[in-house]
């Protein structure tokens, strides 16, 4: 193991610790494999936990893709398009875009589509959940963007009713930004 690096032998023996602290009730059997268990309050922080997991693991490995940047707060954007007006919305400001929101597995939860026409959202932008803030605070108009925001920055360990959105899960978000409507001085 000589040619072995630092980083790498600390990684294996970590793995290996990790491996054989494992008993065999802390392995999941289930009769049918193909489906998890049911979610009952009692199971829900497991299943949050699961959530939170797999959350991480889709952000590592979507990393791995060229055109993903990531953010220090580890969200991940992809630039579809670069805005090419010179506003960007203050957290005061109101912000008018198209959206898409999807889960991991590309399943659609929320759009901005209405009726099958694609119908501008228009909200104040501090008003948004904190992945949508960040990335909206740094986008001109014209802009288009994907975003792959981290659960903390998205619906938390409570996850949406509304939309859905398991505790700890990821989102994605396909966003246009059609208009900033900046609130004047005098109206703060």
């Amino acid at each position: 193991m000589k040619s072995l690096s630092i980083m790498t032998k600390a990684l294996v023996l970590l793995a290996l610790f990790a491996l054989f602290s494992l008993s065999a009730a802390d392995v999941p059997l289930y009769a049918d494999k193909n489906k998890a268990p049911e979610v009952t309050p009692d199971r829900r922080s497991d299943a949050s936990d699961l959530m939170a997991y797999e959350s991480e693991q889709f952000l590592m490995s979507n990393i791995l893709n060229k055109t993903v940047e990531e953010l220090s707060t580890r969200q991940q954007i992809i630039v579809l398009k670069r805005g090419t007006a010179l506003v960007f919305p203050r957290v005061v400001d109101s912000v008018s875009v198209h959206y898409r929101g999807t889960y991991m597995n590309g399943t659609e939860f929320a759009s901005s589509k209405v009726d099958g026409e694609e119908e501008p959202s228009t909200f104040v932008l501090g008003d948004a959940i904190p992945g949508w803030i960040s990335v909206l605070r740094m986008s001109a108009v014209g802009a288009a963007f994907r975003t792959f925001i981290p659960p903390f920055l998205a619906y938390g360990d409570l996850g949406s009713d509304k939309h859905k959105i398991e505790p700890n899960q990821l989102v994605i978000y396909e966003i246009e930004v059609i208009d900033v409507i900046v609130k004047e001085q005098e109206e703060l």
